[in-house]
């Protein structure tokens, strides 16, 4: 499956224009009326969204930035950030791409629709078995069981 912002290592990776040329923003009737979001990866941990509002300022009028957080309220590394125009996008993609911000280079790219993502479910593997019977069939001369289960099986 080819990405949009997949590259061998033979070709240089799609200008800023390049990647904004194939979006459509559904529900848009004039695609050019809001620029897409922008994914802002590798950040450093201690970075807030005031700070990297302030730093993607340099490429224009910054309407949304937020830093994601879990539930602890540590950074996950990676923020969303949108523009005013498209123009200022393109910049920050062309200019702040692979840039060092507090120790760490900056991926600037457009935000790939949530359709399209990878659907990650958290947490351990495992579990079956089941709550089942607790003994096997008596005719059969078994004997008790738990009825089986991986990690977090109560087992009752």
């Amino acid at each position: 499956m080819s990405s949009l912002f997949s590259h061998s290592e033979d070709e240089s990776p799609p200008a800023p224009a390049e990647q904004l040329a194939g979006l459509s923003l559904e529900g848009e009737e004039d695609a050019s009326s809001q620029p897409p979001k922008l994914f802002v990866g590798n950040l450093s941990w201690s970075v807030t969204s005031e700070a990297l509002e302030a730093y993607l300022s340099q490429a224009g009028p910054v309407t949304y930035c937020d830093v994601k957080r879990n539930y602890n309220g540590q950074s996950k590394g990676f923020a969303l950030a949108s523009f005013a125009d498209v123009a200022s996008t393109e910049k920050a993609i062309a200019t702040l791409h692979d840039v060092e911000m507090q120790g760490r280079r900056l991926i600037v790219r457009v935000d790939s629709r949530p359709e399209d993502r990878p659907f990650f479910r958290g947490g351990a593997g495992g579990g079956g078995g089941g709550r089942g019977a607790r003994y096997s069939d008596p005719e059969s001369g078994g004997s008790p069981s738990g009825g089986g289960g991986g990690r977090g099986s109560r087992g009752g």
